[in-house]
């Protein structure tokens, strides 16, 4: 017989099985967990969209602009409901800064669902959709757009490679 684990899933969007693939998969997995005798909760920094309900085992963080208060939130969350693992569908550590600041040996496990360096390629994928359409065009631009490019690329890869850091450092393992 296997323990039973008392399970928090967080996520920026609310987790609805009508809407999104993060929070589709992680609909299905709660649901899976739970047939299998786990508490299953669920944790999103965002309401439900319009006609989408927030069901028992969901909450969602006030949107106060006070930090203190969203850390009470989740700590009591944390207490109340003796969550023994996290599970973070989100690549924001938003929800997880808050989290390891009320972490009391409580595994977190932080999920990646796209690839981490999507943002960068994508201004690759935008510069070559724009020399196809503009043709010639190109090349008059393209020493500032190279430029600008660059500049772009640079704050993007900082910013997701701070992003990611901050993932590992707050999480006890990351798939």
């Amino acid at each position: 017989m296997h323990k039973t684990m008392n399970i928090l899933f967080v996520n920026d969007a609310h987790i609805s099985e009508q809407r999104g693939g993060v929070e589709r998969v992680t609909s299905i997995l709660s649901t899976k967990f739970a047939e299998r005798g786990h508490l299953v909760y669920m944790l999103s920094a965002n309401k439900p969209l319009e006609g989408d309900s927030l069901g028992a085992n969901q909450y969602v963080l006030p949107t106060t602009c006070n930090e203190k208060e969203e850390e009470e939130y989740i700590k009591q969350l944390l207490s109340d409901k003796e969550i023994n693992i996290i599970i973070n569908q989100s690549e924001s550590v938003r929800i997880l800064s808050l989290i390891s600041k009320s972490h009391r040996d409580i595994v977190i496990i932080s999920c990646l669902h796209i690839n981490p360096l999507a943002a960068v390629k994508s201004t690759s994928d935008y510069w070559d959709r724009w020399k196809l359409k503009y043709g010639i065009l190109h090349f008059i631009f393209y020493p500032i757009f190279i430029h600008l490019l660059k500049k772009t690329r640079k704050a993007i890869v900082k910013s997701s490679r701070d992003r990611l850091l901050q993932l590992y450092i707050t999480s006890d393992a990351v798939v």
